[in-house]
């Protein structure tokens, strides 16, 4: 919930004088337990957010999508999943045809594990589709992470981990057709064999259409990789490398052509 208050508290800040005499911040989600991972300004100034829910102590995660108008009072909210298998959901990003695209991962398909799942949502709020990843290399706990839109409305998605490879595989691109069908995978961080234990937490697409990457690697240190159009990786950076104790990126912008900012 935290993690909610402090999106929250930023979107006060943005529209300024409009939430002057609203009280802020807004508590959202059921008492027993909700953390919100997304955010993003819908196309009336509303604000929707995604999140993951626990009902009470008997089931367990939830998907959850909320919809609230621009002084945080709920319109209306989703639950995905049935609560007899984890689901998760993570970033949520308004697409071209003013839909919805999230990423999560659910438990419902691998014994248990966690796979990586997209759901693809129009106007309405009523799913399109959804795809859900298994991974050929066997079971393991993986998640969807970050998603962008490219023009021709296919996406670009991170995966965090894949199968049991959780040691050398943690980062992965893949990227899917308008309607979730994947087109390749693409594994990260495979070259530097003294970068270990990489965490890849935002994806970033760039003025000249690359992928960028923020995370952390082993230390940790703030960590980024800069992939091409089709997923080959142009440059890795860690960030300071000598003079940061401790650190990783969270999120990353991009304000003027090739200028990034990163929060972490």
């Amino acid at each position: 919930m935290k993690t909610l208050i402090k999106y929250l508290a930023l979107i006060v800040l943005f529209f300024g004088s409009n939430l002057s005499a609203q009280n802020w911040p807004v508590i959202l989600g059921d008492n027993y337990s909700s953390l919100s991972y997304g955010i993003t300004e819908d196309y009336d100034n509303g604000i929707l957010i995604s999140a993951y829910i626990l009902k009470n102590s008997t089931t367990t995660k939830q998907g959850l999508l909320m919809k609230t108008d621009i002084n945080g009072n709920i319109i209306w909210e989703k639950r995905f999943g049935t609560g007899d298998y984890p689901f998760d959901l993570w970033k949520i990003v308004k697409t071209k045809d003013n839909g919805t695209i999230l990423s999560g991962s659910t438990a419902e398909f691998d014994n248990g594990y966690y796979d990586p799942l997209f759901l693809k949502l129009n106007p309405c709020g009523e799913v399109e589709w959804c795809t859900v990843l298994r991974s050929e290399l066997g079971s393991g706990n993986d998640y969807g992470r970050g998603i962008v839109e490219l023009d021709d409305g296919s996406f670009i998605a991170m995966i965090k981990y894949y199968g049991h490879q959780i040691q050398t595989i943690r980062i992965s691109l893949i990227k899917m057709d308008a309607y979730g069908y994947p087109l390749w995978i693409q594994h990260l961080a495979q070259q530097d064999s003294t970068v270990y234990n990489e965490e890849g937490y935002d994806l970033t697409l760039t003025s000249d259409s690359n992928y960028l990457v923020s995370g952390r690697r082993n230390g940790p240190k703030p960590y980024f990789i800069m992939c091409d159009t089709i997923g080959d990786e142009d440059w890795a950076l860690t960030w300071n490398e000598t003079d940061v104790a401790w650190g990783s990126v969270e999120e990353t912008i991009e304000k003027d052509s090739g200028i990034f900012y990163a929060s972490g």
